[in-house]
């Protein structure tokens, strides 16, 4: 996450003097949080999103399946959901955001295929021995086994949309600290919490955008408001530059 990499980059320029002295603590402690993570499951099924009953899916008509779709009954629910973390365990029942986005642009599969992308949550950085190692199931790493768990999951609400998957793909923390750079795997590089948000986000010393460093403005999902598609936290970096002007 941004607070963790900005920690390393703080160390490597230390002996540069452009490190600003509320920035110097940077160095000697951990700064971001991280109480859970969230994972993407990504499933390619052959033929049209199954209907229980025949006009349904998810109990959402197929007109409306392009929106997002989110399984989470109830606040206690969410609750259960986040337990496991507590003790490096992912969830056995975990909340889903899904979408189908081909139900809006079907170019995005074969012909007579659709792709489900779904945000899980919880689960831990890693759980014992890794994501590949074994799981309590026998034949089964942890990628496995959370995989077929959170299509266990879908299939209540879906029946029948196992037999159709062709091809899946988890993607741990793991898989998105390796691959996409981002240091914790948390896509929101760090969390959303009430010591991480607003003005605090995310740490003091390198708030409202501007990190500490020389001419190094922060705009991703570790800046206030936080991550999505929306586009403020680059915007409002983008208005801190201009309003300092030269000084920026």
């Amino acid at each position: 996450p941004v607070a963790y990499t900005l920690q390393l980059m703080v160390i490597d320029s230390m002996t540069t003097g452009s490190v600003g002295r509320s920035l110097r603590s940077v160095a000697v402690a951990p700064i971001a949080t991280y109480v859970a993570w969230r994972l993407a499951l990504h499933a390619w099924w052959a033929g049209t999103p199954p209907t229980e009953p025949s006009s349904d899916f998810l109990t959402v008509p197929f007109v409306r399946l392009g929106q997002r779709l989110v399984i989470a009954p109830d606040m206690n629910y969410l609750e259960r959901a986040f337990n496991a973390v507590k003790y490096r365990e992912y969830s056995p029942h975990p909340a889903l955001d899904i979408s189908i986005p081909t139900v809006n642009d079907p170019a995005g599969a074969p012909a007579g295929c659709h792709v489900l992308s779904a945000i899980v949550q919880f689960a831990p950085y890693g759980p014992p021995g890794g994501w590949d190692g074994p799981s309590a199931v026998a034949g089964l790493s942890h990628r496995e086994h959370f995989t077929a768990l959170v299509l266990d999951k879908i299939a209540e609400y879906a029946p029948g949309i196992k037999e159709q998957v062709v091809a899946s793909q988890l993607l741990t923390p793991v898989d998105l600290e390796r691959d996409y750079g981002m240091t914790g795997g948390h896509w929101h590089h760090l969390e959303l919490s009430l010591d991480q948000v607003m003005m605090m986000r995310p740490f003091p010393g390198a708030t409202q955008y501007a990190s500490g460093l020389d001419g190094l403005y922060l705009c991703g999902a570790g800046a206030h408001p936080g991550g999505g598609v929306m586009g403020l936290a680059g915007k409002n970096a983008a208005r801190e530059i201009l309003r300092r002007g030269a000084a920026a």
